[in-house]
Formats: structure tokens, C-alpha cells, sequence
């Protein structure tokens, strides 16, 4: 929203008699600019299941939007999060964690986390004052914790009531998180190599793990395993490395070596059953031999050598795998127009295709 400075209107002023209809009219733009009529809202109540999708957007555009998959229909809403509330969204929607009745949306560049109602898209709370929020984790109806970027510490916050309780300081940035029993492991993604351990019921680190360059996704598999997936970063001759580790000592078990550095693994899913892990195998530039999503078996001695779903001439940027064991995938295409997703079986079938918005980056799934 553009802002109108009060000087605009009064800098042909000659005395305040002649600027006081000016400025009454500088007050009445600001408000209703700053406050949409709410006749120009639009009313939603999905309570069946469905698909959200936040579309990142360009960095500092602040054209970041939130779109609506409606699984009954098959149709996509767009804009939702501003038809519903009347307000932009922000600046890079970075995640979404949909909990109880809410979906939380972090703003990353913003700084702030956005509450809406999972069914209306109704604004519900805004948690501000955070560095660079990334992802959410939701440990009970009292607590939950915000990783960062930037920051060196957690936030946590009290999911029910969206008041910043504290803080837990691992002395590097954070990324993706995970629970595990009565514990939490997060990775140490933008220039890290660490994977945290840290008790839910004291919020004390407990123990740390050195990994391969950047680990960007984790999950538990069956055998109550954890998997961290690492890109090796930009710009790095680190090689990426899919790691198994035993959460109860921390002790690594099995390192699978990826082929070259050009190669960033990332988006690290598992299916309902937690027998079959899938990962999206692309490249900091956008182009790699084989790129497209992977299927492995968890008691695979090798990776995968041939993907399911290939790349070809497509700039796959995310990817989840629903509990349906349908595997959703974006496009960013150029990331300057709006995206594509794409739903396919897990044996690599095309099912549908949606346009959504800017960089379709994360998904949250509402049954």
C-alpha cells in the first residue's frame, strides 16, 4: 500500500483555512486505504478437505499471496489470505503449519507470522518482532517454536494464545524441525552443518550432530530412524549427503554420497507408512543430469538411480507428499509469473494440474 505524506497536500497551502479540506481529505484517504471496506471481502467456509499453498513471491516485492486447493471441487482459490482479510500478505511466505483450527503463516522477510482460520481464512492473530521466521513446530497446546534465518535463537510462542513465551539460543540459525518423543531436532540450514537435539519439556539443548553442508529437510521413518537431507550448498564444492541417524544417541548410521556438488537435494517426504522416503534432486542453477523427484525404500542400500517424475525443461521448486500418497510438486516456471502444481500417484502418474501463484513454495494439508 502506498502511503500519502500529509506534505503532498499542503505544500500549495497559502493558510490553514484553504489546507483544511485538503487535509480532511488526506485523512479519509488514509483510512479507508488502510482500512478495505468490508463489502469487498469475500466470505469463505471450507470445511472439507483441502490443499494450502503459499506462494513465496518476489523478495522485497512484497507480492507474496496465499492459494486454496479445494480437494472436494478440484478448483483452486487464489488470493485467499487478501480476499478474506484485506490486507497483503507480505514479504516472502516462507512456510505454512496448519494446527487445531489455524494455519500459521511465516512471513520470512517481514518478520512477523500471520494466524487465520483454517475453514474462513479469517484473520485471527499476527506474532511480529521475529528476525527471519522460517519454519513453524507445534509441540502441545502451550507451546511451539519458530526457527530462523538469521537469529541465533528459537522463539517460542504459546499456540493458543500467540504470545511470545521465550527464547532458546543454539548459537547458530535454525530451519526445519521435527519431534521425536519428547524431543525436537532442528537442522542448522544457511551456511551450517549441525543438527540440534533439543528437549521439549525443558527447552535445553541436549546434544548436537555434525552433518553433511547444509541440511535442509529431516523425517522419522518406521524403524524410528531420522533422516537429514543436505544440498551442499551454493556456491560450495561440499558434496550433498542424505544422513541416518539414531535419534536416542545421536549417532550416525548411514551416509548416502550424492554424485557431484552441482546436484541440491532438498524437500525431504516420507508416506503414511514411513517405508518410502521422496526427494526433489535439482541444482543451484536449475539444470542437473536426472533432475525430478526420487522414491527410495528405507531399506535401500543405494540411492535411487532413476526418478519417478523427471525435470526435463521444468524448474520444480517444491515438493510434499500427502498422507494420501499423492505427491505434490510446483513449478516456478521463471519466477517472475504465476507457478504451476502439479498432483501426481506415487508411481509417477499425472493426475492434475493447477496454476497458483509466484513461487508456490510450501503446502499444508487439511483433512
Amino acid at each position: 500500500m502506498k502511503i500519502l505524506k500529509p506534505q503532498h497536500f499542503l505544500a500549495s497551502c497559502e493558510d490553514l483555512e484553504m489546507c483544511l479540506p485538503k487535509v480532511l481529505i488526506f485523512v479519509l484517504l488514509f483510512f479507508v486505504a488502510c482500512n478495505p471496506p468490508e463489502d469487498d471481502l469475500i466470505s469463505y467456509n471450507f470445511e472439507t478437505d483441502g490443499v494450502f499453498i503459499s506462494n513465496e513471491g518476489n523478495f522485497t516485492y512484497g507480492n507474496a499471496s496465499l492459494s486454496y486447493l479445494d480437494l472436494l471441487e478440484k478448483k483452486m482459490y487464489h488470493n485467499v489470505f487478501f480476499n478474506a482479510t484485506g490486507y497483503p500478505l507480505g514479504d516472502v511466505a516462507q512456510s505454512l503449519t496448519l494446527w487445531d483450527n489455524y494455519i500459521f503463516i511465516a512471513i520470512n522477510n517481514s518478520g512477523k507470522i500471520y494466524v487465520i482460520n483454517k475453514n474462513t481464512f479469517e484473520f485471527v492473530a499476527k506474532i511480529t518482532e521475529l528476525t527471519s521466521p522460517r519454519y513453524i513446530q507445534v509441540v502441545n497446546s502451550e507451546k511451539a517454536y519458530i526457527s530462523d534465518l538469521y537469529s541465533t535463537e528459537i522463539t517460542i510462542f504459546n499456540p493458543t494464545t500467540f504470545a511470545k513465551t521465550g527464547t532458546i539460543n543454539l548459537n547458530a540459525t535454525s530451519e526445519k524441525m521435527i519431534l521425536w518423543n519428547n524431543f525436537a531436532f532442528v537442522t542448522n540450514w544457511s551456511f551450517g552443518n549441525k543438527l540440534f537435539k533439543i528437549n521439549t519439556e525443558t527447552d535445553i539443548v541436549t546434544d548436537s550432530l555434525i552433518v553433511a553442508y547444509q541440511p535442509n529437510s529431516l523425517i522419522i521413518d518406521k524403524n524410528n530412524k531420522l533422516w537429514v537431507l543436505s544440498d551442499g550448498g551454493a556456491n560450495n564444492d561440499s558434496i550433498p549427503k542424505l544422513t541416518i541417524v539414531n535419534p536416542e544417541n545421536m549417532q550416525i548410521e548411514k551416509v548416502f554420497e550424492f554424485e557431484s556438488s552441482a546436484n541440491s537435494p532438498n524437500h525431504l517426504s516420507i508416506n503414511k507408512t514411513g517405508d518410502t522416503i521422496y526427494f526433489l534432486n535439482s541444482s543451484w542453477s536449475g539444470d542437473v543430469n536426472n533432475g525430478g523427484v526420487y522414491a527410495m525404500p528405507i531399506n535401500s542400500e543405494n540411492l535411487p538411480e532413476n526418478s519417478i517424475i523427471q525435470q526435463n525443461n521444468q524448474l520444480f521448486y517444491s515438493m510434499s507428499v500427502s498422507e494420501e500418497s499423492i505427491i505434490y510438486l510446483t513449478d516456478a516456471i521463471d519466477f517472475a509469473q504465476n507457478g504451476v502444481l502439479y498432483r501426481y500417484q506415487t508411481n509417477g502418474n499425472l493426475l492434475d494440474t493447477f496454476s497458483v501463484g509466484i513461487i508456490p513454495g510450501d503446502f499444508a494439508f487439511k483433512n
